[in-house]
């Protein structure tokens, strides 16, 4: 699936539970780059310090197939993500969204919108949640699901995902939601030339529609995917339906408002909620 993958890793535990996912995701004899970004005003004694950290981690998940490479930076956390991964021409990283100060900020505090938008490559992140209640191993998912939204940057997603599926043997779910009844953002959806009122059930019927549209527009049968609308709210109704043994693959950006996909109120809530891993496809490269 990918040659060469990243991971960044902070010193902690929880930060190296992203490492047992890269077996799974790497081709047989690819790369796996350790890396740690270290503070500012770090010696070259606590860069050794670094490396001898990642080559104890890179022995404890050493497999024939792979091979490893440790490396350690001096820096801002999102800037050595990013040069390491361009640098390296990484296809994939891979980090869990709580560690220590430094790693836990690259995806929920103010890093996380240019480690998405401009790394141009996938990013697997694997929320607190999905680490506290044991999300079962790759090889157990039975479905990879794909939230749209309606926009087309949303179905960039649809590709990755589809091929992640069939990677895993595992069903793909195009997946849309609508508000609830009387939600104020029922507005917002309403299709032009419309009458009001627009409600949960003709928002619903209008999603399968375009679900519909989108399956066929991507040649995909009814063997293959599965249709599901949901009516709630995005984050809870998002996080349901792949909990347990299921993966989120996402486009990095949708539309703007309630469908809003990810760099909003969305995406921080589902790397806070959601309790199964989360690919986020990149909108260049």
């Amino acid at each position: 699936m990918f040659k060469t993958i990243l991971v960044p890793l902070d010193g902690s535990a929880v930060a190296e539970t992203a490492v047992g996912l890269v077996r799974q995701f790497a081709d047989k004899g690819g790369t796996v780059i350790l890396l740690r970004v270290l503070g500012g005003g770090r010696t070259a004694e606590s860069q050794e310090e670094a490396l001898e950290y990642l080559r104890s981690v890179a022995s404890s998940h050493s497999a024939a197939s792979l091979k490893f490479v440790c490396q350690a930076e001096a820096g801002d956390p999102a800037a050595g993500i990013l040069n390491a991964a361009a640098e390296a021409e990484v296809d994939l990283i891979v980090l869990t969204t709580r560690g220590r100060s430094g790693l836990a900020r690259t995806v929920l505090g103010s890093v996380a919108d240019p480690l998405i938008r401009k790394a141009g490559v996938p990013v697997l992140a694997v929320p607190i949640r999905a680490l506290q209640e044991k999300a079962p191993p790759p090889e157990e998912w039975s479905r990879v699901v794909v939230p749209l939204d309606g926009s087309s940057l949303g179905e960039r997603a649809i590709a990755q995902g589809a091929g992640l599926a069939r990677a895993f043997g595992a069903r793909l779910i195009l997946a849309r939601v609508v508000p609830p009844p009387h939600a104020p953002e029922l507005e917002a959806l309403r299709p032009e030339g419309a009458r009001p009122p627009y409600t949960s059930a003709r928002a619903a019927a209008d999603a399968q529609a375009y679900l519909k549209g989108v399956a066929a527009s991507h040649r995909l049968s009814e063997n293959e995917v599965d249709l599901t609308v949901l009516v709630g709210w995005t984050v809870a109704s998002l996080a349901d339906l792949a909990s347990g043994d299921g993966l989120l693959v996402m486009s990095g950006r949708g539309l703007g408002g309630f469908n809003r996909m990810v760099m909003g109120s969305v995406a921080g809530g589902l790397l806070h909620e959601a309790r199964s891993p989360i690919v986020f496809v990149p909108l260049q490269g």
